[in-house]
């Protein structure tokens, strides 16, 4: 949620970071938040280590990292009841931000696995940045995987910040890969 006056995050707990169940390390990571500008700051996600904005509570993570570290928390769940997917804004495809670490755009994209959230990514630096509450949607999600062709993804040829090539694993039928399978052929 949002402020309507200035557009700031808006929180309904008193401590945000436990939505995605981050530890603050009280360190700069000396690197700029890619959607407020703030800076980042090192913190804990179970043992893994990661970035996170205590302004917007967004987090930074690298690929390897953000694979153990949902896969460990699902491992911890199996069996609990999933959340109910909630559909997908198509307003977060048009977003555009910076990698925090080299500056290039980060590609907007679907996560290709249960739990319906656009993640932005960067290859060049392979890290991942999730907005507030992401990891814990992703953690709490059912185990199938979705579709997205009725979440309204954008057309490769809309000129939305998406690449193209993710649509051929976005209309896979269900059951398809999921992007940590995607993942595990890079590590």
């Amino acid at each position: 949620m949002r402020c309507v006056w200035c557009g700031s995050p808006v929180f309904d707990r008193d401590d945000p970071l436990a939505v995605d169940r981050i530890t603050p390390l009280q360190e700069s990571a000396a690197m700029p938040c890619p959607c407020c500008s703030d800076s980042l700051s090192r913190g804990m996600a179970d043992s893994h280590p990661l970035r996170y904005c205590s302004r917007c509570c967004g987090i930074l993570i690298d690929n390897r990292t953000f694979a153990e570290l949902l896969r460990n928390r699902r491992a911890a769940r199996s069996g609990a009841e999933p959340a109910e997917p909630r559909p997908v804004d198509p307003v977060q495809y048009e977003r555009r931000i910076r990698c925090p670490s080299c500056r290039a755009f980060m590609e907007t994209h679907p996560y290709y696995g249960p739990g319906n959230v656009v993640i932005d990514s960067c290859a060049t630096c392979a890290m991942v940045w999730l907005d507030h509450g992401e990891l814990a949607t992703l953690e709490t999600a059912g185990e199938r995987a979705v579709s997205f062709r009725s979440a309204e993804v954008p057309s490769p040829d809309s000129g939305v910040g998406v690449d193209s090539s993710l649509f051929r694993a976005a209309d896979r039928a269900s059951g398809g890969p999921t992007f940590l399978d995607l993942l595990d052929l890079f590590l």
